[in-house]
This record gives C-alpha cells, structure tokens and sequence, in this order.
C-alpha cells in the first residue's frame, strides 16, 4: 500500500500580518518565481498583489497595485522584452472591470489599463501574440447574462478589437486561451437551464486572431 506524504511548505507570505491569497504562479528567467493574487490592505479593501521570489522561495520584491475598491490578479504571464502582463479584476462597489497591468522585470509599472462596462467585466486569462496581447474575459450582459468576451490589445495596451461571443444557452465563459498560428482556441463552458436544470457543456472556440470572429463550424460542445 502506497501512503500519502504531505508535501513541504517552502514559504508563507503576507505584509504586516494582513491576509494573502495566491491564484497564479509562473517561473521566471533567473529561475525564481512569481507569484499573483490579493493582499488586505489597512482600509480593509485588497490590493492586487504580486511576490517575486529566487528559487528558494526568499522574496526578491513584493508589490501592490490596483485602485480605490478591491483588486486583485489571477493571471500573471512572462512576455518577450523580460518583463510581465498581469491580468485581474478591479470593482468599486458591486461593478468589476478587467484590470491589465505591463510590468518591467523589477514590478515598476509600464501602463495599466481598466476595461469596463456599465454591467461588469471580470479577467479570465491573457496571453502575448506577435501583435500585442489577446484576453479571455467574463461580460455581464444588459440581459443579466454572462457572455465570453476576447479583446485584443495593442503593445501599448490600447484595445483593437473585441468581440462578444454568442453561443446558445442562457449565457457562456472563457477561462483560458491560446494562439495557434493565426487563430486562437478558448476554452470554457456554456450553460443553459433545462427544465429547471442547470445544463453546463464544455465548450471550445476557434477565432480568427486578427478579427476575434469565431471560425465557422469550429465550435466544439460537450454536454454534461
């Protein structure tokens, strides 16, 4: 019989005893680490949060960021000139936007841009593309449903296109996406009510990457 082993804590962070919480965690070239998520500050809202490590988990910085409301990444990414595109939600109130973060290789901030909209708008995953950035976002619709949104972003963070994607049911997501060539692949789910019964497929979606146009018939569900 095989036992489990409980793994080892290679270190704990938090900034004056406030809470932390982590949702992403990438490896960077000096082969330390880096981590994204939340910390409480004194006001009693939460700053996104980002913790630079060497390979044996000491900090190297640790910076916040973020505005006035609650802020927060769960995306961080490595991109081409060393430094960093973070992704997340900010929101004052009950409202959220997408909150982007260019970051240079030591957490100075390049640019930062809020996406937002009078319903709400929640970051889901980025990734870099030969023409800038491309984002899988959460969009709250007027209708009160959820609606994946892709925008793709210029280098300088300034949007070049966006686009709602429209399946059926009663609303859809994207949480991760891809370039393949010239097209992206984002994955999720769609869900509908059936009979009073929640209904969620798996769903994966093929765009032209330099529209956001679904690509006909690409479309792949799968029901459960």
């Amino acid at each position: 019989m095989h036992h489990c082993q409980y793994g080892s804590t290679l270190q704990t962070y938090n900034r004056n005893g406030y809470s932390s919480v982590f949702y992403d965690i990438i490896n960077t070239t000096d082969n330390g680490m880096l981590l994204a998520g939340q910390i409480k500050n004194a006001s009693g809202n939460y700053d996104a949060y980002l913790v630079k490590t060497t390979a044996t988990g000491q900090v190297s910085w640790a910076k916040t960021y973020g505005n006035n409301g609650n802020d927060y990444f769960n995306r961080i990414r490595i991109i081409g000139d060393s430094g960093y595109i973070a992704l997340g939600t900010t929101s004052v109130g009950v409202t959220n936007s997408a909150f982007i973060v260019k970051l240079q290789s030591n957490g100075d901030t390049t640019w930062s841009r809020v996406l937002n909209d009078s319903k709400g708008i929640t970051g889901q995953d980025i990734i870099q593309t030969v023409s800038g950035y491309v984002m899988a976002l959460r969009h709250k619709t007027l209708s009160g449903h959820v609606s994946g949104l892709v925008v793709s972003l210029k280098p300088n963070g300034d949007a070049r296109w966006a686009y709602i994607l429209d399946l059926k049911g009663n609303g859809n997501e994207g949480y991760s996406i891809v370039q393949n060539k010239d097209t992206l692949v984002m994955v999720g789910c769609s869900f509908a009510n059936i009979f009073k019964t929640s209904m969620y497929n798996m769903v994966a979606t093929k765009l032209y990457l330099s529209t956001g146009n679904v690509i006909p018939n690409s479309t792949i569900m799968s029901f459960k």
